[in-house]
This record gives C-alpha cells, structure tokens and sequence, in this order.
C-alpha cells in the first residue's frame, strides 16, 4: 500500500479531508493557536466587532468612511508590522548596534531559552531585546495610534468638508469654511508633527539601549530591565515570534488618550468613551473568559475536546490522538507522528473521520464566543451608543433652547434718561438654537479652540435687523 506524504502539522494533513466550511475554521483555529495567534483572534475579532457592525449601522457616509479608514489601517500596523518589522528589520538594526558577544537570533528567543548565554554575552543580549520591544511599542502604541486618530481628521475635513462631530453622523448639517482652515485641521496637524518627534525620540533612545546598554548597573540590568523583557517579551513558537497578551494590552492602554485626545468635541469625546470602555476590555479579555465559561458552566460542549473543565486541547494534539489510534487500529508498530508518510492511506481517512467530533467540540468553543462578542459588543454597543449620543444633542439644544438671551442694562439718553427698551420681536419670527446652528453650521457640543466663547474669525454670522445674534455653545 503506497505510503502518502505529509507536510505541516498533524491538524493540517486531516484538516484537507474536511468539508470546505471546516476546513477554513479549523485554519483559523490553528492560526489563532500559533506564534501570532494573539494578533489574529483579536484583528478577527476587532474586524467583526470594531470594523463590519459601525460601518453597516454607520449615520452617513463620512462616519463610514471613518470608521474603515480607522480600522482597517489600525488592525494593520498594530496586528501585525510589530512582527514584521521586529523580524525583518529591527532584529537586524538592534543586531548589528549590540551584537558585540551574542548571536542574532537569540533576540527572538525568550529568557528562559538563553540561560546557556554567557554573562558577558547576556549583558549585550539583554538592552538590545528591550531595544526590539521598546521599537515595537513606540511604532504602534505612540505613533501609529496618534497619526491615525488624527489622520481621520484630515482626510473627513478635507473629502466630506465637515470637522464638527454632529455634522459627520448627520445630527447636523454644518460644513467647514471654504476660504480657511479650521482649528480641528491646525490642531490635527500640530499633532501628527509632535507625535514624528515623540517616536524620533524614542526611536533614538531603543537605538542607544542597544548600543550602550551593557554599561547600565547591574542592579538596573538585572531588575527593571530584565523584569521589563519578561514582561513585554514577544510570543516564540517554532521558529516564529508575535504578539503577547501583555503587548496587546499596553497597545490598547496606549490607544485611549490617542482616540480622546482626537475627539473633535465633547459629544464625540463621550461617544468615544462610552465605547472603549466596553469594546476594548473586549477585545483583550473577552474571548478568554467565554471560553473559559463555556468550559466551566457547559463542560458537555468541550467534552470531545479535552479534559472537561480544565482544559481544551489544541488543534494539533487532538489530530496527533486521532492518528495514533487509527494507527492502533490498523496494527502498525512503532508509529511515529512525525513520519506521516509511512501511515497508509486508510489509516489516515479513518484518523480523518476519528477527528471530526473534536474538531467540531472545537469549533463550538471558539465560534459561540466569538458570535457573542459580534452581536453583543458590536452591534449592540454600536447601537445603544449612537442612540445616547442622539439622546445626548437633543438634550443640549433642548437646553441652550430654554436658556435666556443675555439682556444689557438700559443706558441714559441724553445723560438724563434710560434708552427705551427694545421692542420684543415676535417669538415664531426668531430662529430657534437648532435653526440658528444649522444657519451657521454649528453643533450645541462644538467649542471653538483656542478661544473662549467666541467666534473664529470669519464665523460669525451678521445679526437680522432688530434681531439679537445667538451663539449656541
């Protein structure tokens, strides 16, 4: 019987007898179990929570367009150009700076695979891995953040024309000046060139760790810098390394005051808030502990799976189970997992057809969480959040509606007598808060930077003849 060759792991080989459908989540599966498992489960879940719901239930074509932009370009550079650019580029650079004593590679190995270097050697290896980390963080967490928080800004002022939150999710109908930049362009501006310099800095500071972070005191060398490295340290499997739990979370903890910080007024500030506090939590400890409270509470549903409560096993060891007891089952002696080829053809479909059940045990536990946190957090949240900011603008022109006009005190004519009063214009013929701010396209939440309570110069509109000019702020 003529022997089949094998590639890859043991989940892969059975995974090609499969249906198409689980063919492709039993991929995902073992991509989410793999060195940048982290980055793949939270871009998946960060593209079906974050990305696809606020771009379907999006209040009008700016706030799409924001929403994909903003996603789609910070699932990239946070997801995955950490291990690309740590792999490819900044091992190198870090590399050739410190490399006096140790060997490249090991700066993408973790400590507890370099107890066998040398002091002398671990004094070198050590600053140039917090270099790599500190790199990776200052390009995603700093940088990336920041310029495409406030990169959003540009591109909506400049296409849609509109740098009012309430005017982009159509609230309003405000638009930019034609003849002038607004203080939300300068500012977004002046951002992007402080956070270049910021990550320059930081950038330069990695660069002299490498280089001369053999010369710190022991006690730093051996305490904050090496606990920093553990702490921080990337993912390592088979050859390859990626995102950790712990640089994920600092990532998102990095991102909060880029999203606030870009927020173009208070009612976008709230909105923003309201929604990383839910989404981000999320997406850094949600699907864990569905998991773990499916494997708990509904053990029937992971029995296939593992060991009940304690422990699902990964996609790998229940297709190495499925292929030794197939391989018992046909009586072949001295098998050896990783010599697939001298398993006949029979023996492997029958493994095939023997993985199914905990492939399918598998899927369960990773798909109905994940279907959770789509329509619970994503739509959802998404929904509830647009409701409460719409909640939010009413309730502030409801107010600024009933607050009184600001009245001046009466002034001598003549020296002797007060100025008569001005006539009271009829109510129905002046423009309420709503109509004045949409006659100057303003938002009740819109605040004028820079200024206080007053008007940029160019937008204030001329007051109607015997009628007094309000300003809803």
């Amino acid at each position: 019987m003529p022997p089949i060759t094998f590639t890859g792991s043991p989940a892969v080989e059975l995974l090609k007898r499969s249906q198409p459908l689980k063919k492709g989540l039993g991929h995902l599966i073992l991509a989410k179990e793999g060195a940048n498992g982290v980055s793949h489960m939270t871009c998946l879940q960060d593209t079906l929570v974050a990305l696809v719901p606020r771009a379907m239930i999006s209040r009008s074509k700016a706030e799409g367009v924001e929403v994909g932009f903003l996603e789609v370009l910070e699932s990239l550079l946070i997801y995955y150009s950490v291990p690309l650019l740590g792999g490819k580029v900044f091992k190198r650079v870090m590399g050739q700076i410190g490399a006096k004593n140790f060997d490249v590679k090991d700066l993408t190995r973790p400590l507890d695979q370099l107890a066998h270097v040398p002091k002398d050697q671990m004094k070198h290896l050590l600053p140039a891995k917090a270099a790599l980390i500190i790199s990776a963080l200052t390009l995603t967490g700093v940088g990336g953040e920041y310029i495409i928080n406030y990169a959003k800004n540009l591109v909506t002022a400049h296409y849609f024309k509109k740098d009012k939150f309430s005017d982009i999710v159509n609230l309003s109908q405000g638009e930019m000046p034609s003849n002038q930049e607004s203080d939300i362009v300068k500012r977004s501006k002046n951002r992007i060139y402080g956070t270049l310099a910021a990550c320059g800095g930081l950038l330069t500071f990695a660069l002299l760790l490498a280089r001369f972070g053999h010369k710190l005191p022991k006690w730093i060398m051996n305490g904050p810098l090496k606990d920093g490295v553990k702490t921080f340290d990337f993912n390592f499997k088979n050859g390859a390394f990626g995102l950790t739990k712990q640089q994920m979370g600092s990532y998102m903890f990095l991102s909060i005051p880029a999203y606030l910080d870009s927020a173009r007024d208070k009612l976008e500030t709230m909105e923003t808030a309201s929604r990383l506090a839910i989404v981000l939590p999320y997406l850094l400890m949600g699907q864990d502990w569905l998991e773990k409270l499916i494997r708990e509470k509904f053990p029937s549903i992971t029995a296939d799976a593992g060991n009940g409560a304690l422990r699902v096993k990964n996609l790998d060891e229940l297709a190495k189970e499925a292929i030794e007891k197939a391989a018992a089952t046909h009586q072949i002696d001295n098998f050896n997992i990783s010599k697939l080829a001298s398993l006949p053809k029979e023996a492997l479909e029958e493994a095939a057809r023997e993985f199914q059940k905990p492939l399918q045990s598998k899927l369960t536990h990773v798909l109905l969480p994940l279907g959770i946190g789509v329509f619970g957090t994503g739509v959802g949240v998404g929904l509830l959040n647009q409701f409460w900011t719409k909640r939010r603008f009413q309730s502030q022109v409801q107010t600024n509606k009933q607050a009184p006009a600001p009245q001046s005190p009466p002034q001598p004519v003549n020296g002797t007598q007060p100025a008569a009063p001005a006539p009271t214009p009829n109510p129905a013929a002046v423009p309420s808060p709503v109509q004045q701010a949409a006659m100057i396209g303003q938002s009740p939440f819109h605040q004028p930077l820079f200024q206080n309570r007053t008007f940029p110069p160019g937008f204030a509109p001329a007051a109607a003849a015997g009628q007094q000019q309000v300003y809803v702020s």
